[in-house]
């Protein structure tokens, strides 16, 4: 594939793309009612250098999560790991659910976007496609998909519609039949449905090659291994959140330096390791 080109993001997070290792941790709709694990997530994932954080458009969310970012960059200098660390914020709407946005904190805080195609009715979609796009011109718009609910056509139908408002500020994003399936039924969904836009739509046209990637909805190791054993070229991995819980090792922050470290080490061994 050709090298990613994105217009709202910088040197590191291109690199990032075109090196298959641009890591995002994903809470899709969820609000957690446990904020302290919500922190902590947050506080490891960016600790560990992943590139976004997906969370649902609240307030409250949005300000726990700024905070968990600030301080795993303060800690990053303490224990001189990852000095260079930079975060990015997303938040997750369905696209009939643009009014969650109406909050002007939430829209000034956040980098991106991640519109969920969830309506049945696909000429909806599509009417929906440039009000949204027009109303987040200054964001990074990720197009999550799925076949759940869209045919193989109407996929790249959505694509290009969206192309056509967003062009260097589109991230695709697939994921298997259902968010909290683990195994390989739902792998084999996610890494198919790649292999479609991949060959549909990123290979049809030489403007649509810049276009990156994602793998979404990671709920085990296996991912990746998956996609490239296949030979189905992606640029980054989407976490689930439930998934990423399995790195931590206590109920409470209350982790040691010497902890932290181990904690770390674990993720980019298990997770974020080349395959």
């Amino acid at each position: 594939m050709k090298k990613i080109k994105l217009d709202l993001l910088d040197e590191c997070f291109i690199e990032k793309l075109n090196n298959s290792k641009f890591y995002k941790l994903d809470f899709g709709f969820d609000k957690l009612n446990n904020k302290s694990d919500f922190y902590t997530l947050i506080y490891f994932a960016t600790l560990a250098g992943f590139s976004v954080i997906d969370i649902c458009p609240k307030e409250e969310f949005i300000k726990l999560a700024l905070d968990a970012i600030n301080d795993a960059k303060e800690k990053s200098f303490e224990l001189k790991i990852n000095s260079n660390l930079n975060t990015l914020l997303f938040s997750s709407f369905g696209i009939n659910s643009l009014s969650e946005f109406s909050n002007k904190m939430i829209c000034k805080e956040i980098h991106g976007v991640d519109i969920h195609f969830d309506e049945v009715d696909f000429l909806r979609n599509l009417g929906n496609i440039e009000f949204v796009c027009n109303s987040f011109k200054d964001k990074i718009i990720s197009c999550n998909l799925s076949r759940k609910k869209l045919s193989n056509a109407q996929l790249i139908d959505l694509l290009e519609k969206c192309f056509q408002f967003s062009k260097r500020k589109l991230i695709i994003e697939v994921e298997g039949m259902n968010f909290y399936e683990i195994g390989y039924k739902n792998n084999l969904q996610t890494i198919s449905t790649a292999d479609i836009i991949n060959k549909q739509f990123r290979q049809k046209s030489y403007k649509y090659q810049y276009v990156p990637l994602i793998l979404g909805n990671c709920s085990n190791e296996n991912l990746t291994r998956f996609a490239f054993n296949c030979n189905v070229p992606f640029n980054g991995v989407s976490v689930n959140y439930t998934f990423f819980k399995k790195f931590l090792t206590k109920k409470s922050f209350s982790y040691s330096n010497e902890e932290i470290k181990n904690v770390l080490k674990e993720i980019k061994l298990i997770l974020m390791k080349d395959n």
